[in-house]
């Protein structure tokens, strides 16, 4: 069974950490099989807002996109 624990670390006291969540389970007598930091993977993932999108001029069924990925940072992406 997998359990996102990220719920259950609102309801406990302040500043419990995942592996102390860990070693209550394992004392409950609760067998953890495999553990992964999610965390660690979505930093990579920006969320961004597209502000304008045209069509290319010289390129047919391509369209150009700019995109705020921070307050005041601005990408461009190309796409069809």
């Amino acid at each position: 069974m997998f359990i996102n624990t990220g719920w259950l670390l609102d309801y406990l006291s302040p500043g419990a950490t995942s592996s102390e969540l860990q070693a209550a389970f394992m004392r409950a007598g609760l067998e953890i099989e495999e553990f992964f930091d999610v965390s660690s993977l979505l930093k990579q993932i920006r969320i961004g807002f597209v502000r304008s999108v045209k069509p290319m001029e010289d390129a047919e069924g391509l369209f150009h996109a700019h995109v705020e990925i921070d307050p005041g940072h601005f990408i461009d992406i190309v796409f069809t």
